[in-house]
């Protein structure tokens, strides 16, 4: 919604956007690895040079493979297993890095820009970055796409670490720094939202809030070299930004009776069950509960 909000003020109705969710409520097509194929190749048919192409992935990933065939697989709505030893699971539930840059490289767009807010997301950095634990086709791939399209990549972690989801948040880390950061540079900068000041604002942001949840998290960037940043959107009054609240934390109550010195009356399991009935609501919750 933000992308598409902000786009629109920029590019007055000329954007085109396809959503794809596991969310029925979404009203956007089902986020399977065919749907994504076709959503990219739809783009690869219309766009332009001139064009600005933007894809935001937010799911589940993992690294597989040895040596120069270890790759980042985003891991699609329909898989059930995080095991990838099978090539028809491989084939059929994920997208591999290698895939993707297929995909995007085909796309005609001179200016693209990728976020990925997934587990162990930055081999896809790290693939474009270096090419010593790349074959030979990798490396053609990645270098057209790096130098022709001048791509710009964020990453929600290292290519071995994870990508935090806060409960108190009701969203990823990176997300919501991309979200807080469209407002903060836009109106550093008459109210453009530059690509690569917004990914910097990102990384600076990510590690100070996963501190606040009790743990570590740093992005992974990627500018094409020599490549000139561009702006994403505009922010202004007909923009909609929608920004999480940050929920207040509740941890484990406990009650004791002055003379038994324990809770005999049972209050700290009524009054924790409540708050984690109000808690499982999830990004509905007016508050995160925590039994620690």
């Amino acid at each position: 919604h933000a992308l598409q909000s902000v786009g629109k003020a920029l590019f007055i109705e000329r954007g085109e956007v396809q959503l794809l969710s596991t969310d029925p409520g979404a009203g956007g097509a089902v986020s399977s690895k065919s749907n994504i194929q076709k959503a990219l190749a739809s783009f690869a048919s219309k766009a332009s040079a001139e064009d600005v192409f933007v894809i935001y992935f937010a799911g589940h990933g993992i690294t597989y493979g040895q040596a120069e065939k270890l790759q980042f697989y985003y891991l699609t709505k329909d898989i059930s297993t995080a095991d990838l030893s099978d090539p028809e699971v491989r084939k059929t539930y994920a997208i591999s890095s290698q895939e993707l840059t297929d995909w995007l490289t085909a796309i005609p767009a001179q200016k693209q820009v990728m976020m990925l807010d997934a587990c162990n997301s930055g081999k896809v950095v790290e693939n474009l970055m270096s090419m010593r634990a790349l074959n030979s086709s990798q490396i053609r791939a990645l270098d057209r796409m790096r130098d022709r399209t001048g791509m710009f990549v964020i990453s929600g972690s290292a290519s071995d670490k994870v990508s935090y989801e806060a409960s108190q948040y009701g969203q990823g880390l990176l997300t919501y720094s991309l979200l807080k950061g469209m407002k903060a540079v836009s109106a550093t900068n008459t109210s453009y939202i530059d690509v690569m000041q917004l990914f910097q604002y990102s990384r600076d942001q990510v590690p100070q809030l996963a501190k606040g949840i009790g743990g570590i998290q740093t992005p992974m960037l990627a500018f094409p070299a020599g490549g000139s940043s561009f702006d994403l959107g505009i922010v202004n009054a007909s923009v909609n930004i929608p920004i999480a609240i940050v929920k207040p934390i509740f941890i484990r109550n406990n009650f004791q009776d002055e003379a038994a010195f324990r809770d005999v009356l049972g209050l700290g399991k009524k009054v924790g069950d409540y708050f984690n009935l109000i808690s499982s609501r999830g990004a509905d919750a007016n508050y995160f509960f925590v039994y620690a």
